[in-house]
């Protein structure tokens, strides 16, 4: 019984990976490659299920107990078909517990692409490898690794068509475009493809050059634009359609003198209902003229508010509570329903007032009353040690200036290094900013 093992490579990657419903994403980072691609790269490629995962027993150490050192795993598989390579019917792929790894879980099938590390004979499957569970996503692999395992060389163009489904539980749900015509043109050849259940076409009829891709949706679908692809002889190529028929919100942020105000998050509320009014169900930043959209939301009713949770952060909107279109209270924010397939055009959002701009500034000493530079200052809210503001240091003279909100109470704290590579530190001093006040002593002293 012929075995093949892999040790865990030491690299970190992403792909997208290939699910038993819709595609999701790995913890790995690396770019994204087509079936070709993926098959030059592997050993072996091959379908096959899972009989086990197991762990490696790591090595004793001078107690003859075991290290606490992951040792990675052995996943044994039952090969159904080989695509590329040869081997036995059954293959043992060793992983390293590493964020690249598959996940591979007993009782399913999967297709895989194995890769060999250095000299060892070890071989194994990673998530940037396109390795994934048997399913509608592993349509093209299939399709492909058909032909090129019969010597062919054939040039392939796919992809899939799917609508946004999206809910707030549920951010990533898509559903399959089945039944709907996607018409190739290029190179003087018009091909009209059909999607089938899960969304998915493909052809193999085409020759080398530049196409456009059109879906032929209609209703309130949005999003299927034309794309452009360019077919490469022997090689793969995708496309691939989101659409959506959610509905959408835009409209524009200002300040009470109607200046539009940029990079600010607008926060989209519930309304009431299956949620208690005023819980945050998304948010979007603002553009360069105060313009704001909302793509996909799912039909309901909303509100739309800027720094409700009323943060006095130098991190958080400079701005007191604002509820679309010019409301303090939450109780006064005006409604919005959204409908599916139904584009909102909102009036201008106009916010409160700014907090008043104040300032904290000390002159930071050691205990006999010599200036401290370079100390660093932390200011933060106090009550919400989250709430923080940047760390300033301390001049030649020990002074410094945090910039904060007049009439509110932050807590300092100050630490320095001292002789003898001592750390020096200042007890939490609250302090009430205001728009000026000369500056008063911290002392840092010798942690305790």
């Amino acid at each position: 019984m012929l075995r093949h093992r892999f040790l865990a490579l030491g690299f970190i990657v992403v792909w997208l990976l290939i699910g038993s419903g819709t595609p999701r994403v790995g913890a790995c980072v690396c770019p994204i490659i087509e079936p070709d691609a993926a098959y030059q790269q592997a050993l072996l490629v091959f379908t096959g299920t899972v009989n086990s995962v197991t762990e490696i027993a790591s090595p004793a150490g001078h107690d003859g107990r075991p290290l606490p050192i992951s040792q990675g795993h052995v996943t044994h598989l039952t090969v159904d078909e080989y695509f590329k390579g040869t081997g036995g019917p059954e293959i043992d792929l060793i992983g390293g517990n590493t964020s690249c790894d598959i996940g591979f879980e007993p009782g399913k099938r999967y297709l895989v692409y194995a890769t060999q590390s250095g000299t060892s004979g070890a071989v194994g499957a990673f998530s940037c490898s396109r390795t994934g569970l048997l399913g509608d996503y592993v349509k093209p692999d299939i399709s492909y690794l058909r032909r090129v395992s019969r010597g062919e060389q054939p040039t392939m163009l796919y992809g899939f068509a799917f609508r946004s489904a999206r809910t707030y539980s549920n951010p990533g749900a898509q559903v399959p475009l089945g039944g709907i015509t996607v018409t190739v043109q290029g190179q003087g050849t018009r091909l009209d493809l059909k999607t089938d259940a899960s969304g998915y076409f493909e052809t193999f009829e085409l020759p080398p050059g530049s196409y456009r891709l059109h879906p032929a949706v209609t209703g309130k679908l949005r999003g299927a634009d034309d794309r452009a692809v360019e077919l490469r002889g022997g090689s793969v190529a995708s496309v691939m359609f989101h659409t959506t028929s959610m509905g959408s919100l835009r409209g524009r942020l200002v300040d009470e003198n109607g200046n539009p105000v940029k990079e600010l998050h607008v926060e989209m509320l519930a309304a009431g209902g299956v949620l208690e009014a005023g819980h945050v169900r998304d948010y979007v930043q603002t553009g360069e003229n105060g313009e704001f959209v909302f793509l996909e939301l799912p039909s309901g009713r909303y509100l739309l508010a800027v720094n409700s949770a009323g943060r006095e952060s130098l991190y958080g909107a400079p701005f007191l509570p604002s509820y679309f279109p010019n409301a303090a209270s939450i109780s006064d924010a005006q409604p919005i329903t959204i409908e599916d397939g139904v584009q909102v055009e909102l009036n201008d959002f106009v916010l409160q007032t700014r907090y008043p701009p104040g300032a904290v500034s000390r002159i930071v000493v050691t205990s006999e009353g010599e200036p401290v530079p370079g100390a660093f200052v932390n200011l933060e809210k106090s009550g919400r040690p989250w709430d923080a503001a940047r760390p300033v240091q301390t001049d030649a003279a020990g002074r410094f200036v945090h910039r904060a909100f007049e009439g509110v109470t932050y807590t300092l704290r100050v630490s320095a290094d001292g002789p003898d590579r001592t750390m020096l530190e200042s007890d939490g001093v609250e302090i009430t900013a205001a728009k000026s006040a000369a500056p008063v002593r911290i002392v840092v002293k010798r942690r305790r």
